[in-house]
């Protein structure tokens, strides 16, 4: 079986789920992105990803990685939820 269809989708995966998407906004196109839109991009991807894996036989041996993946996304969205939330009380905050 050949591998470089699952190597070059798994890079294309890493790469728009990564902050690449974020500099090519901003530095190229001069578009402010905020990391709740960078979190909403990169989670777009790798459900992008799970679902050309779940319609092509070819792209199943993703499934695992993507899910791991995705699993890191949500962790990120969830450390970054709990941050804000103790952030914003009267033991952190200025009064």
């Amino acid at each position: 079986m050949n591998r470089v269809p699952l190597v070059v989708a798994a890079w294309i995966v890493v790469a728009g789920a990564s902050t690449l998407p974020r500099v090519v906004l901003q530095e190229l196109l001069h578009v402010e992105v905020s990391d709740d839109a960078r979190t909403v991009l990169s989670a777009s991807v790798i459900a992008i990803g799970l679902l050309v894996a779940a319609v092509g036989a070819r792209f199943r041996p993703l499934v695992p990685f993507l899910v791991v993946f995705l699993g890191l996304v949500v962790s990120c969205v969830r450390d970054r939820v709990a941050f804000r939330g103790l952030n914003q009380t009267t033991l952190w905050g200025s009064g």
